[in-house]
């Protein structure tokens, strides 16, 4: 059984005690709402959603998972740190596991790197999510995660 992490959708007040707990019907772990006035998501995973919603060249993070009765079950997370509509494309092309996104523009690399470790680890790391392994920073970087100071 794949136990994922659901994003409610709807009225906040009316789902906010289930963060923190196990969902009942699906055994997901409940960690954010997720207003349904979000415009970032789910969508299809199809190169033409994308081309539709991802509207600029910025650096960014994204979710791949799949819409559920009860919200959206998030399977992996990543980033780009110049085009985040690019690796959102290639999972569209090379992967059908995956049917849905959500995602979110960065100010820079480094806000997409922390960004991206942040998610990692609020929905349950390697033992939730499809990720092998911790986000790492670019090549380049000397970067921290901002929540277990992994790599450096």
């Amino acid at each position: 059984m794949t136990h994922c992490v659901v994003y409610f959708f709807g009225d906040p007040e009316a789902v906010s005690r289930l963060v923190g707990k196990r969902d009942a019907l699906t055994a997901s772990w409940v960690v954010r709402i997720v207003p349904s006035t979000n415009g970032n998501g789910p969508h299809r995973l199809t190169p033409q959603k994308i081309a539709e919603v991802v509207t600029k060249t910025s650096a960014g993070n994204y979710a791949l998972g799949r819409v559920q009765e009860n919200g959206f079950c998030v399977l992996y997370v990543g980033r780009s740190d110049d085009d985040v509509a690019k690796p959102l494309r290639s999972w569209a092309r090379e992967h059908t596991r995956y049917k849905a996104f959500v995602f979110s523009y960065a100010p820079h690399p480094r806000a997409a790197f922390d960004k991206e470790c942040e998610d990692f680890h609020d929905l349950g790391g390697t033992e939730t999510l499809d990720n092998a392994e911790h986000p790492k920073p670019p090549a380049n970087a000397d970067w921290l995660c901002p929540r277990c100071d992994l790599y450096g």
